[in-house]
């Protein structure tokens, strides 16, 4: 008894143990993205070059759906703690991505600018009306991990 106990906890705190965090796109791309090929050198956004998830599921598949229509889809990505942790991040307040997106989009930088960090975290700043988090993964490090069998990948 003790020992099922224990193996139910253990089985537990595994999947209490991971980030899990949503990218909206294609179902093509989606599918793609879930067999562990993605390229942090072909997304861009307000905060230059990577591969962004955010933390609302609502978010991705509002901006999915507003790209795609009917072709949209929901990539799920849970990432183990300990990992993300062990990357470099660099974690910006309002005010510093507003004034790094304007930089950005001052130098038409959206598809090229790197900050130098394995993931760059911030609130999403190119709107008014949404409260969130964004994960931009820009470097071969994160991206590995992103595609590693340690992260799992599920299209909702």
């Amino acid at each position: 008894m003790r020992h099922a106990v224990a193996a139910r906890l253990a089985r537990t705190l595994a999947l209490m143990s991971h980030i899990s965090k949503f990218h909206g796109t294609s179902k093509q791309t989606a599918s793609n993205l879930k067999l562990g090929n993605i390229d942090r050198t072909l997304g861009g956004g307000e905060l230059g070059q990577g591969f962004y998830l955010g933390d609302l599921l609502w978010v991705a598949k509002t901006w999915a759906h507003n790209r795609h229509g009917n072709d949209s889809a929901v990539l799920l990505v849970e990432v183990p703690d300990t990992s993300f942790n062990a990357l470099s991040i660099e974690l910006l307040s309002r005010t510093d991505a507003l004034t790094l997106r304007k930089k950005i989009k001052a130098g038409n930088a959206t598809r090229t600018y790197v900050h130098g960090f394995d993931v760059l975290w911030s609130p999403i700043v190119g709107t008014t009306s949404i409260e969130a988090d964004q994960y931009k993964y820009e470097s071969q490090q994160g991206t590995d991990l992103l595609n590693g069998t340690s992260c799992k990948r599920n299209i909702l």
